[in-house]
Formats: structure tokens, sequence, C-alpha cells
């Protein structure tokens, strides 16, 4: 006989057993307007996408910054550009992999993987 007093322990019990298991995950998006406008005028530590990544990144085995970039040369400078300024605010360059294909000409994608 089907008793759900039984089961339900044991589906939490494999929700929380599995759940360390998990990477954490952050993602944001810059736009190509937002950076030039904040480039200009030297306050790219003011953009949020820029401010979330240094409060939330570590130096700890495991976790990677990905920078999703758009195609061309173009896209690869601007990459190579963010690249440099989170060296610059500390990010250490070997914890960062860029990586082509943000999924348009004017974003610039960028998350944060940690696998705790």
């Amino acid at each position: 006989m089907w008793c759900w007093y039984k089961v339900v322990p044991l589906v939490i019990g494999a929700l929380l057993w599995s759940a360390p298991a998990h990477a954490a995950f952050w993602q944001a998006t810059i736009k190509l307007g937002d950076w030039q406008a904040h480039a200009e005028t030297n306050r790219l530590i003011e953009l949020d996408a820029i401010r979330d990544l240094l409060a939330r990144f570590e130096e700890k085995e495991g976790n990677t910054v990905t920078i999703r970039y758009p195609g061309g040369d173009a896209g690869s400078a601007w990459a190579v550009q963010f690249r440099n300024r989170l060296v610059a605010y500390g990010i250490p360059s070997s914890y960062i992999a860029m990586m082509p294909g943000s999924g348009g000409l004017d974003i610039l994608h960028v998350s944060l993987t940690s696998p705790d």
C-alpha cells in the first residue's frame, strides 16, 4: 500500500542532500552604451554588474568569472578591456575565462560560478 508519510521524508532528504552538489551562479549583462558612458567619465566601478561581481568574488579554487562577448574584433577588444579592468580591480586573470557568443552585438555577459 502506498503511504505518502513514508515518501515525503525521503524526497525532502534527497533534495537536502543534493543541494550542496550544485554550483552557485551569478550573472549580469552590460550594454555597450552603459559601458561607453561610464568609461568616458572613468566611472566603470559604478556599473551595477562590476560592483556586484566585486562584492561576490572570492579568490577560491573553482571560482570562475566568465566573460561572454560579441564576436568580431570590436567584441574581442571590448572583452579584453573588461578583463583588464577586472584585473585592475583585484580579480586575478587566472580566474577569468573569455568566450565569444554573448548573443548580441552590444551586450557583454559576465558570470561568476562557484563550486559551493
